[in-house]
């Protein structure tokens, strides 16, 4: 990141490679996350990249030391949707490292396909100065990474606000993992009952449930099933 960050024009992610002793293959994922993240954008030519403003700035604080430099990294992304997930969580006392993992798969929808990924983005804040360790298991939100404290050497007009929510979706794979969504999915049909039904219900959705919420749905699956191995002609004894 400090290299690309500071490469004077645009690049290629085979330069970045050689420059850092780095496979461009495993670039990839790391130029789509930057970007996301507003510190680099594409420039024209396949695997270009180039720093923008934002990331641009961060260039001249990480030559003048690592905290300066993390410093003004926290105040570019104080305002990303990862990091404002993890301070809501642990603003103002210590909470598992699980709990925030999970906590981050449920403000993106994801799955726990994408636990990976979100466990990245957790030591990707720790590495960055947003979180300290509290004990085993346990994080905390770094008192220096709120925006009162952090390196002013990022303006605020182009600090990374613009990275909301809606914002473009990194590359998907084993790294990537989605925005949060802001609203909820467009049910197509208006209302019809097989698009309702055919939207996925993930885990984490039903983690917000209350056990009533819970034991309720499960009654009407159960309802649902029956009626429609009896239209189907099946036995309506199966356990679900």
């Amino acid at each position: 990141m400090k290299v690309a960050c500071a490469w004077d024009g645009a690049f290629t992610t085979h330069d970045l490679g050689q420059h850092v002793d780095i496979a461009a293959s495993r670039i990839g994922l790391c130029m789509s996350f930057l970007c996301s993240c507003k510190l680099l954008e594409r420039a024209p030519g396949r695997g270009t990249y180039r720093a923008t403003k934002t990331g641009a700035a961060l260039a001249a604080p990480w030559l003048r030391s690592e905290q300066q430099g993390r410093s003004a990294l926290r105040a570019a992304l104080q305002s990303i949707w990862f990091v404002e997930a993890a301070h809501t969580r642990l603003g103002t006392d210590p909470g598992l490292a699980s709990g925030l993992t999970a906590h981050l798969l449920s403000q993106a929808r994801a799955g726990a396909d994408k636990s990976l990924a979100a466990e990245v983005l957790v030591d990707f804040m720790i590495q960055s100065g947003f979180l300290q360790v509290d004990k085993p298991g346990y994080l905390r939100w770094h008192a220096a990474a709120t925006p009162e404290s952090a390196d002013p050497g990022v303006g605020p007009n182009e600090q990374t606000s613009e990275v909301s929510p809606s914002g473009p979706a990194p590359a998907t794979g084993g790294a990537g993992i989605p925005r949060p969504r802001t609203e909820p999915p467009q049910i197509a049909g208006n209302g019809d009952i097989a698009a309702l039904l055919a939207s996925p219900i993930r885990i984490v959705d039903l983690g917000r449930l209350s056990t009533d919420d819970l034991d309720a749905l499960h009654r009407h699956l159960r309802g649902l099933a029956s009626v429609i191995d009896k239209i189907k002609g099946l036995p309506t004894d199966r356990p679900i």
